[in-house]
């Protein structure tokens, strides 16, 4: 299914396939939209370290979220509460638009003479100087004026039918894009060598939720079931050792505290 995916994604004019219960099957100018969620947990535990660094994680585009960004119970009360009618225009205003664009734009883009001159000074700049130096993102950054000039396209067609893209719709789809990037590499935190990257981050966050700090043993405890008690400990000294989280003594009782307490 990966190098399914993979393939499909570059656009080629005919793709085919060998089956063994249908034979051969084409498919003619395929074009293949992917929107799905999942954990980093699950990443690593399905694709290796050459599937991200390679072929297929470089032809997605991961959007890593932590927090939900609206937490509430019951959308029909409060002073935030949720307008439904609003909701239900925009959907209406979508679907028509969408419509629309299936039914009426087709063709190829052009640029105008600003938006050529601006994304190859753009390109010129920034293609050898990834935002992220890590290896794992590599293949996004090769990529990623691909994605520039995809995203350019659908921000351009948001308001216009006329397929001219211009300086102003490269600018939005960088700043898209830059805005994701910032937290993309956590999306693989558990992807390498070291097995324990999940367990030392759970650790580390466990600490920085409690207010007034943990106790060594309590920590040990509420962490007996990540690993053998040595390599357990190695996880706390490692944590130690880079500051995450420090040592504090009170009264001749020692707690576990996050750093931005010292």
């Amino acid at each position: 299914m990966i190098d399914f995916l993979t393939a499909l994604f570059d656009g080629a004019k005919r793709h085919d396939s060998d089956t063994l219960a249908r034979d051969i099957e084409y498919a003619e100018r395929p074009c293949i939209n992917l929107l799905a969620a999942t954990t980093p947990k699950w990443i690593a535990e399905n694709l290796s370290e050459s599937a991200i660094g390679g072929g297929f994680a470089s032809r997605v585009i991961f959007i890593f979220e932590d927090t939900v960004r609206r937490r509430k119970l019951l959308y029909h009360i409060g002073p935030d509460k949720v307008d439904f009618v609003k909701l239900d225009k925009i959907y209406k205003d979508l679907f028509t638009d969408l419509l629309h664009l299936s039914q009426n734009v087709e063709g190829e883009f052009n640029m105008t003479k600003e938006a050529e001159v601006f994304i190859d000074a753009w390109y010129h700049k920034y293609a050898d100087k990834p935002s992220i130096p890590d290896p794992r993102l590599i293949g996004y950054h090769e990529r990623k004026p691909a994605y520039v000039f995809k995203l350019a396209m659908l921000c351009h067609l948001a308001y216009s039918d006329e397929l001219i893209i211009q300086k102003g719709d490269f600018d939005q789809a960088i700043a898209i894009l830059g805005q994701v990037e910032g937290k993309m590499l956590q999306t693989f935190q558990a992807i390498g060598k070291n097995p324990y990257t999940l367990d030392i981050d759970s650790i580390r966050e466990f600490v920085e939720a409690q207010e007034r700090g943990i106790k060594p043993d309590d920590l040990r405890k509420h962490f007996q079931y990540v690993a053998a008690p040595r390599m357990l400990e190695e996880l706390i000294q490692f944590l130690l050792v880079t500051g995450d989280i420090i040592e504090e003594n009170r009264s001749g009782v020692w707690f576990y505290v996050p750093k931005r307490r010292s």
